[in-house]
């Protein structure tokens, strides 16, 4: 008896554990865009986006293309934090809900901005790409003050 409960509890911890990578590895995707975005690089950005990728943001619809635009390489420099809300993996999809905040900094000029955002993925030969992402700008009196923001560096060198 000790030694099926003690596998049971082998087989849970290992259900939990791989579900909790992927949720992790999903995240992990939508950081990777943020930090593509500030390093102003537009290949990484496509290779983390499906082909029909849609941003739903204050009213508009951009595919990548159009953010590969508007991001040009400047002297601001944009720093990411994130604080993960809740995960949902189901096998080939997924969908992460999350505060997002980015620090802005040029020469002695700083600012941030806050986002409340959501995004679903899939998984596309064994890597998890961003279908659609949905984005809330928050006011300062918005953004919630109970949270740590965490900063996300790339292991990737820009």
């Amino acid at each position: 008896m000790i030694h099926k409960l003690r596998a049971l509890t082998f087989v849970i911890t290992m259900i939990f554990s791989f579900n909790s990578f992927g949720n992790e590895s999903s995240f992990k995707t939508v950081q990777e865009f943020f930090a593509a975005i500030s390093a102003v690089d537009h290949l990484k950005l496509k290779e983390l986006v499906t082909e029909n990728f849609q941003l739903l943001d204050e009213g508009d619809i951009w595919d990548v293309d159009k953010i590969i635009s508007v991001i040009q390489v400047s002297e601001e420099k944009r720093l990411n934090y994130f604080n993960l809300i809740s995960t949902q993996n189901n096998g080939e999809m997924a969908w992460v809900s999350y505060w997002n905040m980015a620090k802005f900094s040029k020469g002695d000029d700083e600012y941030q901005i806050g986002w409340l955002e959501s995004a679903v993925l899939v998984k596309k030969h064994q890597t998890w790409r961003i279908q659609m992402l949905h984005s809330t700008r928050l006011k300062i009196n918005q953004r919630p003050k109970n949270i740590v923001m965490n900063e996300y560096l790339s292991k990737q060198i820009y």
